[in-house]
Order: C-alpha cells, then structure tokens, then sequence
C-alpha cells in the first residue's frame, strides 16, 4: 500500500510531463477544434455495426496534425444534460452542443448498406452556422477493414477545411508566411511568470501530499505495532482521501494551466494578426503544428512576431 502511494506521488509531479502538457495546449490552440459524435447506424445496419468506428476516426484525424479533439465523455455528458437523446440529433441541437463544448464544428456519420456495399458517409457542421461545410465518404470492400478507411477519410476532411497553402504559392503576388509559434511563446515574459506560477502551485500540492503521506505512514507504523479494526479503517480512510485529492490536484493543474494561458495566447494570436495586416499576408503557417517540407518563396515571419512582442 506504501510502494502505490509513493508511486502516484512520483508520477503525479513530475516538472516534465507538466511542461510537456503545457506546450501541448499552446500547440491545440492552432488547430481546429471539434466534436466527433457516435456514428449513426443507417439502412441495412444495426448499432452494434458502428461501435468504434468513431474512436477509429478521431485517431486518425489526430495523426493529421490539423485538429483538437474534444474528449468523447465530455460529449456525451454535455447531450445527457441537454436531454438529448443518442447521436441522432438535429443540426440546431449539434451546433447547441458544440457551442456548449466551446468547438468550432461538429462532425457526425453515418453507415449505410446499398447493393450490399457498407459506406461510410461524415459531415462536418459548422457550430455558428448550423451549416454542413464539408462532407466525405468511403466504401468498405472485402480487402479494406475499417481501419484501413479511416486515414483517407480523414486527410479528405483535413484538406477540405483547412488551409491550402500549395495552393496560395502558385500564385506569386500572394505573400505567405510561416512562424514557429511553441518558439515564440516560450521566449515571452509571460509565458515564464505563467510557468513559474504552476511550478509554485505544484509545489503547494505536492506539499499536502507529501504531509498526507507521513500521517499515512504513521499510522500504518502504529498499525503493524497494534493492529486494529479501527486503525485498518482509518488506514483505509486515509488512502481514499489520498487518491482523490491526488485527482483532484491534478485537475487543479490542469486548470490552472488553462487559466494563465488563456491570456498568453489571445496576446499571441492578436500580434500575429497585427503582423500579418502591417505586411499583407494572405496566410501564415505555424510550423510548429504543420510541416512544411518545402520553404523556398516562405516568408519566416516568427522574427517579426517577436520583434512586435518585444521579445527580439
């Protein structure tokens, strides 16, 4: 019981997983952040048929690099409090939902079986809108599982809401820029004081946990001594006080992170805006979320980002 409770103290804390969280959310700022619903079980196919391949295609909407996924139970306990019923909603209801989840759209599907053919067909509907901005499909054949349709589908989506800089370049007039956006928010005053803040506030956690666990190993010590049937219910109360203040801490973190960084990042996206108006970019490309295998013809803007934010 001491070797767990040691254990999560450890793992709980650790500076550089927290760091690594912390960059994390300032990179999911850049993307396109959505909700992607329980398919629905069309003609021909029952709900058992369509469990999972949602989970199968938000992976592989994350490996495209161009999205922030909203986690699924945090969906479904936002429709639970709407008195929504399932994943079959309306688009009022989907753009309610995704208004409430703070997304940017919705992407929802359905299977259907024709000429004994199963096909898969998505939608993505723009939360402010109600207005369906892009769809695709896919057609299950005997040498493809679903697993295998899912990545196409989902570079499908990506190239069709987002950005096309290829497309931009051809054009010569058109002035496009790229910056490096983790490279520039690190280097901010700001992000520092934020970073040294969450350090001092963890610190603060992991204090009570440490002083939670020499209570705990006092009393274990008086237990082994004179062992007891209220010293075993106190040792057993202690250690659920430990592992949810141990969850609690970390969604205090979580939180605190999102706090301080909110303002940090409304100040660095303004700045690029300004950047881009004062020297007529069409578009700037972070690429600190987005490869850009080829540069040439690239303005490297991040210089000029830092430079308005005073930092260069």
């Amino acid at each position: 019981m001491r070797k767990t409770l040691l254990l999560v103290l450890m793992t709980l804390f650790t500076l550089s997983t927290v760091s690594a969280q912390f960059l994390s959310t300032v990179s999911a700022q850049f993307r396109t952040k959505i909700a992607v619903m329980d398919f629905n079980p069309g003609v021909g196919v029952d709900a058992s048929m369509v469990n999972g391949l949602s989970d199968m295609l938000i992976s592989s909407l994350f490996d495209t690099g161009n999205f922030t996924i909203v986690e699924r139970n945090q969906l479904n306990q936002v429709i639970k409090e709407q008195g929504f019923q399932g994943s079959n909603l309306s688009a009022g209801q989907i753009a309610q939902v995704g208004k409430i989840l703070g997304v940017k759209a919705v992407l929802v599907g359905t299977v259907n079986v024709t000429g004994g053919e199963y096909n898969i067909d998505v939608r993505i509907v723009d939360v402010e809108s109600g207005e369906v901005v892009a769809t695709a499909g896919v057609t299950k054949t005997t040498s493809k599982t679903y697993r295998d349709l899912m990545p196409p589908l989902a570079n499908e989506l990506a190239a069709k809401i987002a950005p096309k800089p290829a497309a931009l370049t051809m054009q010569s007039q058109i002035r496009i820029a790229y910056i490096n956006t983790q490279q520039i928010i690190t280097e901010m005053p700001e992000y520092v004081r934020a970073e040294e803040e969450i350090r001092q506030y963890q610190s603060q956690l992991q204090n009570k946990l440490e002083q939670m666990q020499v209570e705990f190993n006092k009393m274990m010590e008086e237990y082994q001594r004179s062992p007891s049937t209220s010293l075993q219910q106190q040792l057993q109360n202690l250690q659920e006080q430990y592992q949810d203040f141990s969850n609690q801490a970390q969604n205090n973190i979580q939180n605190k992170q999102g706090e301080l960084m909110a303002p940090v990042i409304k100040k660095l996206e303004r700045t690029i805006e300004i950047v881009g108006d004062e020297n007529s970019f069409a578009c700037i490309i972070d690429e600190s979320t987005n490869a850009i295998p080829y540069k040439k013809g690239l303005i490297d803007a991040t210089v000029l980002v830092k430079r308005k934010l005073g930092i260069y």
